[in-house]
């Protein structure tokens, strides 16, 4: 079993906390002839200068007053670049945890300079302070923070971060694509960490092992996630009516997101798993009027995200985990015909993997799922037409 890294950090770091209030501040020292504002670098959670978010966030109140930023999707996270200046130093966070469902722990990994650590953080529900780096050397460091579960049964909220011996710098990383990873309990991380006969569980999960992060990163993309184990795009086995039309305008797959704080270059779709199960019990003539039932709702889906972004690139990646039924296939290509008609040639296109189910429940391990994000990352850079 892997082990869990639990730090807690008690009485918190002394230095540049978000709360730190911008004493003072008045514009007379500014050039009259400036024509444009001088940027606002006061350390703080909720200055976009000085933190990066990753994926989908909401600042959350307490009546007028902000109080944190909430991330539950896979692969949320933050990121901030520091300066140390002393040989003993630290970062700090305050951290709300919370987990439903297979818990009643969560996870979550801290890259220092790109490097995945040995050791994941494991989240308590509890309101508490981390040491998320310590001992770092002298100069400028990238910590990326990245929460490893899905965001239907977990969120974080960031309250605060501080640090000493190290100065809070302006974030200075411009991605040059986001890209966003739309699925169910595959795109989740869902059985990485597990064995075949292994149960579901957020120790099972590690959304740094799945094929949209290795993707990402393999790309030197903006990630984000939005999926949800059992989800599905229009029939489902589970006994639920929830389906990806209704988390796709969440944050944590339940609660309204703004998609226009959002905007992706790249979509990538990975469903029909979930519906491929319901659908082959299905006879042979209720095939044929549902599969025409599932390819409206591909369709549906792309084209809401194409009105919020406009020069969106859609790749569809499927057989991750099984063989699909050929109509669910064949509504994918169907996909993919539509959306080059009516969007331009070179808008869409899909990837067969090669099926791996040796992780927990049958899913992708971590060796499929990194192996299809280096594949796929290879796709997305050259892609072609598999029909051809």
């Amino acid at each position: 079993m892997k082990k869990h890294l639990l730090i807690f950090l008690l009485p918190f770091l002394v230095g540049c906390g978000s709360n730190s209030s911008n004493n003072g501040n008045d514009n007379s020292s500014s050039s009259t002839f400036s024509s444009e504002p001088e940027k606002d670098l006061t350390p703080s959670i909720f200055n976009e200068n000085m933190i990066h978010y990753l994926g989908r966030n909401v600042v959350k109140m307490s009546g007028e007053n902000k109080i944190g930023v909430t991330f539950a999707m896979t692969c949320s996270g933050f990121e901030v670049k520091v300066n140390v200046t002393n040989e003993v130093n630290g970062v700090s966070v305050k951290l709300n945890s919370y987990a439903e469902q297979g818990g009643p722990w969560q996870f979550a990994n801290v890259f220092i300079d790109g490097v995945e650590p040995e050791e994941r953080l494991q989240l308590p529900n509890t309101t508490a302070n981390y040491v998320i780096a310590q001992n770092l050397s002298l100069g400028t460091h990238y910590i990326r923070f990245v929460k490893l579960n899905e965001g239907a049964f977990t969120n974080v909220t960031l309250m605060d971060l501080a640090m000493s011996g190290a100065t809070w710098c302006e974030w200075d990383i411009k991605y040059e694509k986001k890209i966003e990873f739309l699925g169910d309990s595959i795109t989740c991380g869902y059985g990485t960490e597990g064995t075949i006969s292994d149960p579901y569980s957020l120790e099972g999960q590690n959304g740094c092992h799945t094929y949209g992060y290795t993707c990402a990163t393999d790309l030197g993309y903006e990630p984000s996630f939005c999926s949800q184990s059992g989800i599905s795009i229009y029939m489902s086995a589970w006994a639920t009516d929830v389906f990806f039309e209704d988390i796709y305008p969440t944050y944590d797959c339940v609660h309204e997101f703004d998609l226009k704080k959002w905007k992706t270059d790249i979509a990538v779709i990975a469903l029909g798993t979930n519906d491929n199960t319901k659908f082959v019990g299905l006879s042979p003539s209720q095939q044929l009027v549902e599969i025409e039932n599932i390819l409206q709702k591909y369709k549906e889906l792309c084209d809401l995200i194409k009105s919020n972004n406009p020069n969106c690139q859609f790749f569809f990646v499927y057989n991750l985990m099984l063989t699909q039924n050929g109509y669910i296939d064949s509504a994918i290509q169907g996909t993919c015909i539509y959306l080059n008609d009516n969007y331009g040639e070179g808008t869409a296109y899909r990837y067969e993997m090669m099926p791996n189910g040796q992780g927990s429940g049958g899913h992708p391990n971590a060796t499929a799922q990194i192996n299809d994000g280096h594949i796929l990352a290879e796709f997305i850079q050259n892609p072609y037409d598999i029909s051809e």
